[in-house]
């Protein structure tokens, strides 16, 4: 945020906006987050399951709760600090994710 305000200050012609720069950072630490909770995801997927696989469809289904309960976890403990109605969009867009990650294990329990 710092560095977008001087920036700012330093460019002819503008002036500097702390709202603006903190919008900014926001913006970019909760799209930096949303990234990281899905590595955390897939590690999580990827950790639990190396060698259980093949496995059953309740272990994939195990596994995929707690990889998405720890995904979710390190995005709000990532964004603390942030109120809710301004990550709302980023949790959506997380939810909508994971979604299509259940999608795709939904297709393997059903080939299995």
């Amino acid at each position: 945020m710092v560095e977008q305000y001087v920036l700012a200050i330093n460019t002819p012609g503008v002036i500097p906006n702390v709202q603006n720069a903190w919008d900014s950072f926001v913006e970019a630490k909760c799209s930096d987050t949303l990234k990281d909770a899905l590595d955390v995801y897939e590690v999580a997927m990827t950790t639990q399951l190396e060698n259980e696989v093949p496995c059953d469809n309740d272990q994939l289904r195990r596994s995929h709760d707690v990889a998405l309960q720890n995904s979710e976890n390190h995005f709000m403990a990532d964004t603390a600090g942030i109120s809710i109605n301004t990550i709302e969009k980023y949790l959506k867009k997380l939810k909508v994710r994971y979604k299509k990650k259940e999608s795709k294990i939904q297709i393997v329990i059903r080939v299995a």
